[in-house]
């Protein structure tokens, strides 16, 4: 009688491969998308904007109603908002994989989220963007896989 061998770990393995790699390409298309997002110039209306110290203005869209009013994204003085957002793969174990969309400038979170003690209305990107394409992102994150 000859012995069962499992490749059950090979599968496994595999698996876990195909997603984690998924999951990088998921980021990376992610990362794409925001700096599409904020490079995309919006429409002028007239509004005048300050940047964030106040320095030198711009004219950008009015705040769209039916989104609340603050959906307007941060408009692009300067190519440094996007060219300073980086995909970095974080830690990797066998039962996790991280991937980071990061930014190390200083008023990252005061465009997001607001700063009062500025005076500073939000201007949401990274969240609008995983928001409005969450569908798309989860197809690439479980592509090559049975969908139920």
């Amino acid at each position: 009688m000859q012995d069962y061998v499992s490749n059950v770990d090979d599968y496994t393995d595999a698996v876990r491969d195909k997603f984690f790699d998924n999951i990088y390409k998921t980021g990376k298309m992610y990362q794409d998308l925001l700096k599409w997002y904020l490079d995309t110039p919006p429409a002028r209306t007239g509004h005048e904007y300050h940047n964030i110290e106040g320095k030198s203005s711009h004219t950008a869209a009015a705040p769209d109603p039916e989104k609340g009013g603050s959906e307007e994204p941060p408009a692009p003085l300067s190519r440094e908002l996007i060219n300073s957002i980086k995909l970095e793969q974080g830690a990797t174990t066998d039962t996790t994989s991280e991937v980071y969309i990061k930014s190390d400038l200083d008023y990252v979170l005061a465009l997001e989220f607001g700063d009062m003690e500025r005076n500073l209305q939000a201007k949401p990107a990274w969240n609008v963007v995983l928001v409005t394409m969450k569908d798309e992102l989860g197809d690439v994150a479980l592509e090559g896989f049975y969908r139920r």
